[in-house]
């Protein structure tokens, strides 16, 4: 609170400038939301609230949240957490979508792309942008 200088009701430009709905537009990149459903930092609603302004500005967008699951869910135990598995496979598999969809278009990729190599996933879940 000290940061913004006080409340939201009080200081609704600073925390508007901190919002990432403020800056969502038509050119932001592909985006992925991973969220724990009964995350208590995180409000679940304004992810929907973001997820609906970027889907609404036509920028490619997946949602996914997380049943029984709360903040920071990668951090505990990760190599057994469901829900981090999850949320790895989903970050690979909507990464490697994008990489399909820049090579589709042409476009030359970043130099840290160069030796990245993309492997099938073992399951298939529907992640369609």
């Amino acid at each position: 609170m000290e940061i913004l200088g006080g409340y939201p009701d009080e200081y609704h430009k600073q925390y508007a400038l901190f919002s990432p709905i403020t800056h969502v537009h038509a050119n932001c990149p592909a985006t992925i939301l991973i969220q724990g459903e009964h995350d208590l930092m995180a409000s679940v609603k304004t992810t929907r609230i973001l997820y609906d302004h970027l889907v609404e500005k036509k920028v490619p967008t997946v949602m996914h949240i997380l049943p029984q699951t709360d903040h920071a869910f990668d951090l505990v135990l990760p190599e057994i957490s469901p829900p981090a598995h999850s949320a790895i496979y989903d970050v690979e598999r909507f990464l490697a979508l994008q990489i399909k969809n820049v090579k589709k278009q042409g476009a030359m990729f970043p130099p840290y792309f160069l030796n990245w190599q993309v492997e099938p996933p073992v399951a298939t879940k529907n992640l369609t942008l």
